[in-house]
């Protein structure tokens, strides 16, 4: 496994060493051809968030983070907690072809993946992680990428991941940190989460010094992913959606816009 793809907080040295590895470079070529094939059904998603989401500033480290840790469990069928319709489970399909993707989302993106579905291995359910679509023990392996710092709502989405999960199954997390607490989700909301795991599934990789790693040198940020390429951001306008967040709180905005950085661990079904 590339070194870089370590869990806990990434830096931006990590990120440039994953970049320059074959699996990204194999994750582009994925994702270009997805694009290409569906930039017509893509176009009215695309306007809710970004046209591009492998190069989103945290994805380009979050998805190979996932991949890496789901090769080697060909057979299993894996659940994409929070889906919404991108390139990814398809991948996930494609690289390990005895395996089944579930994608399980809010929204109903049923005539998005059935028509851009070629592989009957990648199959969408929609549903609430509160109340997830699958039987007992249906997956091998769940995994959620920046979704639950959305949520807030943390017992009931444990809980159901514990219970879909098959016993010795894996489950993997990314998830956005708010460095200034202005957005999802606060340093001490962060830890809350990684408790809640901790108390349900056996940590494979999950550090809980949260505060400190995000206080390390060289951190991936949005503010300094913003030095080099505002286009990387989550906000069409980062000042617009600062103003909203900071409102929201009843706090002072100290800069222009928000700081985020990521998280990423991995837990096991006991």
């Amino acid at each position: 496994m590339i070194a870089a793809l370590h869990a806990g907080v990434p830096t931006l040295t990590d990120l440039e060493a994953v970049q320059a590895s074959d699996l990204f470079r194999e994750l582009e070529g994925a994702s270009r051809g997805w694009l290409n094939r569906n930039a017509e059904l893509l176009e009215p998603y695309a306007r809710k968030w970004v046209a591009d989401p492998l190069h989103q500033w945290s994805r380009r480290w979050e998805y190979p983070f996932v991949l890496a840790r789901l090769e080697g469990l060909e057979g299993h069928a894996f659940l994409d907690g929070g889906s919404g319709f991108t390139f990814f489970p398809f991948v996930v399909a494609q690289r390990l072809p005895a395996s089944r993707v579930i994608c399980v989302d809010s929204d109903d993106l049923s005539r998005l993946y059935r028509e851009a579905i070629a592989d009957g291995r990648v199959e969408f359910r929609r549903g609430d992680l509160r109340r997830l679509p699958l039987q007992d023990g249906e997956v091998g392996a769940a995994y959620s990428i920046s979704v639950l710092e959305h949520t807030g709502d943390y017992d009931p989405i444990v809980d159901e991941l514990h219970r879909v999960l098959a016993p010795g199954g894996l489950l993997i997390v990314t998830f956005d940190l708010s460095l200034d607490g202005l957005s999802d989700i606060p340093l001490d909301r962060a830890e809350e989460l990684v408790a809640k795991l901790l108390k349900r599934f056996e940590p494979l990789e999950a550090p809980t010094n949260i505060r400190a790693l995000s206080a390390a040198p060289g951190v991936l940020t949005t503010r300094r992913v913003a030095a080099v390429d505002r286009g990387r951001l989550p906000w069409k306008s980062p000042f617009a959606s600062l103003v909203k967040s900071a409102w929201a709180r009843r706090r002072l905005p100290l800069a222009r816009m928000k700081n985020l950085a990521c998280y990423g661990g991995t837990f096991r079904r006991v």
